[in-house]
């Protein structure tokens, strides 16, 4: 046997078992998977059916690929890979590796920062539209409406961005519809970029690993919203930072980043937190039991109340998302009520809600990535 027909056997038997291995795996567990860092559930199995035999084998492909054992490894084994010869994300379009590790999300916060798919002209005017119809419903009911964007993290801390960055425009969606706004309706607008860029100077206002703000972000912002509704509201008052014992944790703290890179110990970040020294004042509330968006995966987080008994300071509604966690437990501290709807990233008109709950202000806040999901309901006005 010459040796080329040797190299085509150890070939042959060498991919037999790397493509069998998966299956000895499921019956013998020779080696067991690392945790599933993957921000989905895996697909169930599907059941083999007399009547539908044609229609299991392409059930069954998508399901043995997310399910296979030691998938997790492999995932971890390849992003490592990536991350450790070349120093860069597997997937720069999802998330991307800026300076001193600090990571930043891709997609639609990356088209924002570098000015891919900008507003145009006829969607500013949706926005208006839009926005004006929600001002004036609320108006009719004696009801404030004030209007905040959660900027990308690129637009704040843009020294971190890597030069092969490259941007088409100095102004993110969020400044341009900002500015449209201040020059082109009455919308009531509370821009945050000042507030966050001070704010950083005495310590990180999002996290290394996560394209979410912290809690040092939110008690800053808060402060800003709240001096903003000062001017109809006088009775409304900041929060002294006296209040408040600051504490940093610093370790492999989790973002939804590293996450996704499955790379939860291999990048460090720092979490604020701040320790009222008399407690904090509102305490939950039952959840009214508004009816849930179909397929929202953070059932617990879409109604959350609070309040302050005894008091007589205005009652606020809060339509939001995820960014707003880090605002609630410090802006439920100057209203007698407090409620947050977390509408599936949504941002509805929720005019049963408004109904209901009555309240004297009504706070819109949109992660800056999600904008254009305001437009979704500007063709239903009549």
């Amino acid at each position: 046997m010459n040796h080329k027909k040797i190299r085509n056997l150890i070939l042959l038997f060498v991919f037999g078992a790397m493509i069998s291995f998966p299956l000895i795996n499921d019956s013998f567990h020779l080696i067991q998977d690392t945790k599933n860092t993957e921000n989905k559930a895996p697909l169930p199995k599907p059941k083999l059916l007399e009547h539908a035999i044609d229609s299991f084998p392409a059930l069954y492909e998508p399901y043995f690929s997310s399910n296979f054992t030691i998938r997790q490894r492999l995932i971890k084994d390849y992003y490592e890979f990536h991350l450790g010869i070349f120093r860069k994300s597997p997937h720069p379009d999802q998330v991307f590796i800026g300076k001193y590790d600090w990571l930043f999300m891709g997609s639609e916060e990356n088209d924002s920062y570098v000015g891919s798919h900008p507003l145009t002209q006829e969607e500013l005017e949706k926005f208006k539209k839009e926005l004006e119809y929600r001002q004036q419903f609320l108006q009719k009911k004696g009801i404030q409406f004030y209007f905040v964007i959660a900027p990308i993290k690129a637009s704040i801390y843009p020294e971190y961005i890597p030069e092969s960055v490259l941007r088409k425009t100095n102004k993110t969606w969020a400044q341009t519809l900002q500015e449209y706004l201040n020059k082109n309706s009455t919308i009531k607008v509370i821009d945050l970029h000042n507030t966050l860029w001070e704010a950083k100077k005495g310590g990180n206002v999002y996290f290394k690993n996560d394209n979410h703000w912290n809690y040092r972000a939110g008690l800053f912002s808060t402060n800003h919203i709240l001096k903003t509704i000062q001017k109809d509201f006088p009775q409304i008052t900041e929060i002294p930072f006296t209040d408040f014992k600051e504490i940093v944790r610093v370790g492999n703290l989790s973002g939804n980043l590293t996450l996704m890179l499955a790379q939860t110990e291999r990048y460090t970040d720092s979490l604020y937190e701040y320790d009222p020294y008399k407690g904090y004042s509102a305490v939950d509330l039952p959840a009214v039991g508004y009816e849930v968006s179909p397929g929202f995966p953070y059932r617990q987080d879409y109604e959350l109340h609070k309040g302050i008994k005894g008091s007589k300071l205005p009652k606020l509604l809060m339509i939001t998302d995820s960014f707003s966690n880090y605002l609630f437990p410090f802006i439920s501290e100057r209203f007698r009520e407090t409620t947050k709807i977390f509408d599936n990233w949504e941002y509805k008109r929720n005019e049963f809600i408004i109904e209901n709950e009555k309240p004297d202000i009504v706070i819109l806040v949109v992660w800056e990535a999600n904008l254009r999901h305001i437009l979704w309901y500007a063709e239903e006005q009549k």
